[in-house]
Formats: C-alpha cells, sequence, structure tokens
C-alpha cells in the first residue's frame, strides 16, 4: 500500500485505489481463512476512494458472514456451497470490471454520466 501511495506518476486517489486492489487480491488469494475484522480497514479504505469495485467490497464484508452458518447442523455438509455464495460474485464482479476497462467501455459510460449531469 505505501508503494502505491508514493507512486510519483500516479494521483494519488488511483494509487489508493491500486493499494486497496492489492490487499484485497491478497487476502482473496493468499489468506487461508478471512474474517469480518480482516475486511474492517479494506472497508475503510475503500471508503476513501469510492469506485465501480466498492460493491464488491461491500458485498465480500458481508458475505464474508456466511462462514458462521457452517456450525449449523443444516449447513454442516454445504460448506462449499456456502463459499460459492460468498466467492463467485465477488469475482465476477472483478474480472467484469476489468473486462470493461479493458475494453474501454468504462471511460464511454463515465463520460455519458457525466454529460448527463451537465
Amino acid at each position: 500500500m505505501v508503494h502505491c501511495i508514493h507512486q510519483p506518476q500516479k494521483p494519488q486517489q488511483q494509487a489508493v485505489e491500486w493499494g486497496v486492489g492489492l490487499i484485497a487480491l491478497y487476502l482473496m488469494l493468499v489468506s487461508p481463512s478471512v474474517f469480518q475484522w480482516y475486511l474492517v480497514w479494506l472497508l475503510a479504505l475503500a471508503s476513501l476512494t469510492p469506485n465501480w469495485l466498492t460493491p464488491a467490497w461491500l458485498y465480500w464484508s458481508w458475505a464474508v458472514n456466511l462462514d458462521y452458518l457452517e456450525t449449523l447442523p443444516l449447513f454442516t455438509h454445504a460448506l462449499y456451497r456456502l463459499h460459492i455464495v460468498e466467492y463467485v460474485p465477488v469475482y465476477a464482479w472483478i474480472i467484469g470490471y476489468w473486462w470493461v476497462v479493458r475494453s474501454g467501455k468504462l471511460t464511454s459510460v463515465l463520460g455519458s454520466v457525466a454529460d448527463a449531469a451537465r
């Protein structure tokens, strides 16, 4: 995160967005377990730089609580289903965001929204 903020060629807002993305990517790919308190500081940083990925972080901060359902007898054999509900929407949102950014459609959408606001 510190490295991202100290990039002179990026505006500070964009550097913080990159840092939040890297932290979230680390938590999703490397951390063997994610608890709510792991995501509190991610949400604090995401609130500083609201962007198109903010809904994914908000959903994930809520969905991480689904892991506690595995302690109920009804969900003892449904652990993988709980993880699907927890992670698939987040990954789908991130992949969709990446696809839209790579295709250049995000800038045209933002431009049309800005024109409509004027």
